[in-house]
Formats: C-alpha cells, sequence, structure tokens
C-alpha cells in the first residue's frame, strides 16, 4: 500500500490540472480530491484518477465536530465516494458545517472545551469506522473567534490521544492563526504533538504567503516525521505559478531528507 511507504507527495485536484495529470511536470504519488464535488457528478474522472494515482480523501460536510446527531446520509454518500476511489485517508476540518438539514457551506469554529473534546472524541470515533478509513483532522481558522478553555493545538493533541485520529496541517491557514495569536507556527506545531502528524499542504495563492508556509513546512520536516504533503492549486493562481510552488517545495523536501524520515518523536 502506497501509504506504507515513508513519504507521499500529492496534488490536490482540481479541474485545471487535467491535462497537467496527465503528465505532470514534477513527481506526484496520489492525488488529494474534495469528495463533496463527486456527489452528483459522473464518476469518471474519478475512475480516471484512480487509475493512474492513489487517492487522498477530504469532507467537509460531515460535521466532524458537531454535537448534532450524524447524518446517515451524508457518511453513506462520502463512504460510496472514498469506496469508489479505495482512498487512503479521509480528512475533516474541525468544526462543524450542517446545522440540521442545512449545510453552512464551510466550517464554522467550535467552543473549545474538555466538555466539547469528550463529544468530538466519540463521534471522530464513529466516523472513522462508518468510513473503514483513518480519518485526519484538520485545523482551520477563522475571523469568527469563539471562547474556549483549550487552545486549538492541545484540543488536537488531545483528540487524536483520545480518539486514535491523525492530524491534517493546512499551512496555509495555520499561519494566518499563528499571525494572527503573534506566535510562531513551530510553537503550534509542537503543542499540537509533533508525532500526530501525518500529512501537510501548501496552499495558495503563492505570494508572501508562501514563503511563511514553507518556513513552516522546512521546520516541521526538521522535526516530525509525517508521511505525506500535499499541494493545492491556490484562487487566481496559475499553473506555471503552481508548477513553481511545486517545485520549491520538492527542492526544500530533497535538501531536508525527506526520504530519510526522522525518527518520530515521544
Amino acid at each position: 500500500m502506497l501509504w506504507d511507504n515513508p513519504r507521499v507527495f500529492s496534488v490536490v485536484y482540481h479541474r485545471l490540472l487535467d491535462q497537467w495529470l496527465e503528465h505532470p511536470s514534477f513527481p506526484v504519488d496520489s492525488v488529494e480530491v474534495n469528495v463533496e464535488s463527486f456527489y452528483k457528478t459522473t464518476p469518471h474522472r474519478l475512475r480516471w484518477l484512480s487509475k493512474r494515482y492513489a487517492i487522498a480523501a477530504r469532507c467537509a460536510a460531515l460535521s466532524a465536530s458537531s454535537s448534532d446527531p450524524i447524518d446517515a446520509r451524508q457518511v453513506e454518500a462520502c463512504r460510496a465516494v472514498v469506496d469508489q476511489c479505495d482512498a487512503l485517508w479521509v480528512t475533516h476540518p474541525l468544526g462543524f458545517s450542517r446545522v440540521a438539514e442545512m449545510d453552512l457551506g464551510l466550517p464554522i469554529p467550535i467552543p473549545l472545551t474538555s466538555r466539547r473534546l469528550d463529544c468530538v472524541t466519540d463521534r471522530v470515533r464513529d466516523l472513522s469506522k462508518r468510513l473503514a478509513r483513518p480519518l485526519l483532522i484538520e485545523n482551520t481558522t477563522s475571523t469568527l473567534r469563539v471562547s474556549g478553555t483549550l487552545s486549538e493545538p492541545e484540543f488536537l493533541n488531545r483528540l487524536c490521544a483520545g480518539s486514535g485520529c491523525r492530524l491534517a496541517v493546512d499551512l496555509g491557514a495555520l499561519c494566518r492563526e499563528t499571525a494572527w495569536l503573534r506566535i510562531e507556527p513551530a510553537s503550534w506545531l509542537t503543542d499540537a504533538g509533533l508525532g500526530n502528524v501525518d500529512y501537510v499542504r501548501v496552499t495558495g495563492p503563492y505570494g508572501a504567503d508562501l514563503d511563511a508556509q514553507l518556513a513552516a513546512l522546512s521546520w516541521l520536516a526538521s522535526h516530525a516525521a509525517f508521511r505525506g504533503v500535499g499541494l493545492a492549486l491556490g484562487p487566481g493562481s496559475t499553473l506555471r505559478a503552481f508548477e513553481a510552488a511545486g517545485g520549491r517545495i520538492q527542492a526544500l523536501l530533497s535538501h531536508r531528507g525527506f526520504d530519510n524520515p526522522p525518527h518520530h518523536p515521544a
């Protein structure tokens, strides 16, 4: 299985990458797909991708952090897609995205408390069992601030310990959040538990924000044994900028010994 390999390089699927994925300009091991994009479309593109690449899945519609009952129809729809492409794992952002029958369209922050942690821990265990896949919980950032008694990294660290899930780190969200908090990304990552991180994603647009993300990635590559790196085509970004970002990431990882992962910290 590809996920048993030490390191995996992924790109996040976008229709603008269709031709590029036929002949990528740098090595790609897997493609990350947003599950919701394939709910109501013909599955031929997903079949095409899964014949050529290992597939990682991301779904934001399961409300992994909600206190409402799990929506069985949403889980079944997600499960159908991840089964079809034999997804390696499913990533879900921290937060909730549904209220009753209403889809909010984006993850909404939750109060980070011990009581909510217990609820989310049980829910994540249940979702992972229903999806028959490892579940990776992803950090988020939002202009909406909800008070709580735990920091996000502490909450995520304890969630991993209690549920057995792993972390997917969105470096774009991480850099924006830590800038707002006026702390270093390294501090956030350390508090979240370096040994919990399985996958990190670099997101566009590729301006000054990319430099901050690559600095965080460089530090993480020197301190943690994460197994996958992904690159997403940012809003308004060109294919040339995407390729340039991919080249910088792979050069950085090669320099940091990405093919020889360090020992997981205790």
